[in-house]
């Protein structure tokens, strides 16, 4: 709908206004100039006027001088209704996000980003460039934003993980290792150099961090446990497994990378289900998925991971880290909860358990090629 909204509008656009004008481009121009007009101390409205009179400017480049000075003002105007007409929405949506993160931005540490431009890998001594520093993030993108093409909020995101300031700068500030954005020769990047951001914080509250990188970790230990004894699964006779109960098994087994794309037929989507998409999103891709397969190796169920599946899925990773798990390796107790999958064989012993009330074993009996227990009726 939104893409024929804006194919309506531009068809009322004069033939000449269109004539001169790329419109293929249109929103990767809005998208980059929208970053650097946000104007966090002026209305909301101030930031939109600006992009599109620079969305504008660029649309119509080197094409100015084909018009006269009336008739350019003329189609000027006419080509700003239509961005207005076209993105303000959208412009309304981003600048008002914008203006509250600003606004509830605290930043009790100090931090600062570092802007950096390098044209060798930054620990190489004698590279070109320059770095430049900011008291805010918002700050740092309002400025560069347009340098590059990156989804800043995926970038606020990684830094915001980033606690270690290994880096001593001998000026009373610690510099994280720098987050490489674009390289030479990416996508996006049109300079002949790196880029790259770097979380700074001041000596004063280095402790201050480390403290709370601390008892964040402790903190993601307990919950992780949690979480791992919250997972269960129960057959119909009420036996009952964690995935600590599994994992504990299944320790021996190590962990390997699989193609995402191949995972594709057996992961769950929960397309249209809000709380399972949010799960999805904080779903941690650093823990293995568990795959149960048979002795052959042929697949027989995700038994735990379908939203870390489903999240490398959407990033359109390749590969995702997995414990390849042959479910007749497991111990008994947990053979017996997931006897319902795949094509588990038994010992005699085990099998020994499986006459029905009010009978017993006598022996073994042949089946079919498979050894049975003979049940015969208990007599009083």
């Amino acid at each position: 709908m939104k893409e024929l909204i804006k194919q309506i509008l531009k068809e009322e656009i004069s033939l000449k206004v269109r004539r001169l004008i790329n419109f293929d481009n249109m929103d990767d121009i809005v998208k980059k100039k929208k970053v650097v007009k946000f104007q966090k101390d002026r209305p909301v409205e101030t930031s939109i006027a600006a992009t599109i009179q620079a969305v504008a400017h660029e649309l119509m480049g080197n094409q100015l001088d084909k018009l006269e000075d009336e008739e350019y003002w003329k189609e000027y105007d006419e080509l700003k209704k239509f961005l207005t007409d076209t993105f303000e929405e959208e412009l309304t949506e981003y600048f008002e996000k914008r203006k509250r993160d600003a606004d509830e931005e605290t930043n009790p540490l100090e931090l600062k980003y570092v802007f950096v431009k390098h044209d060798k890998p930054y620990y190489d001594r004698g590279w070109r460039g320059f770095t430049d520093s900011f008291k805010s993030f918002d700050d740092m993108i309002t400025r560069y934003g347009d340098w590059v093409d990156v989804d800043w909020d995926e970038i606020k995101k990684k830094l915001d993980t980033i606690n270690d300031f290994p880096d001593n700068q001998f000026n009373g500030w610690y510099y994280s290792r720098p987050l490489r954005i674009k390289s030479v020769g990416d996508k996006g990047n049109k300079w002949g150099y790196n880029f790259s951001v770097i979380k700074a914080i001041p000596y004063e509250n280095l402790d201050k961090i480390l403290k709370e990188s601390k008892d964040s970790k402790e903190k993601t230990i307990k919950l992780r446990k949690e979480g791992l004894h919250g997972t269960s699964w129960e057959n119909d006779e009420g036996d009952k497994i964690t995935l600590i109960d599994l994992l504990d098994a299944t320790e021996e087994i190590p962990v390997q990378k699989i193609s995402v794309e191949q995972l594709r037929p057996h992961v769950l989507s929960w397309d249209g289900d809000e709380e399972e998409i949010k799960k999805i999103e904080k779903s941690n891709l650093q823990y293995p998925i568990l795959i149960f397969v048979e002795d052959d190796g042929s697949f027989i169920s995700i038994i735990d991971g379908h939203h870390r599946a489903q999240k490398a899925l959407r990033k359109g990773l390749e590969t995702i880290k997995a414990k390849i798990i042959p479910i007749s390796s497991l111990p008994k107790n947990i053979r017996k909860v997931f006897s319902h999958m795949g094509k588990q064989e038994q010992t005699e012993g085990e099998l020994t358990e499986r006459c029905w009330k009010g009978y017993t074993q006598k022996g073994m009996k042949t089946m079919f090629g498979k050894r049975y227990p003979n049940c015969v009726k208990v007599k009083k």
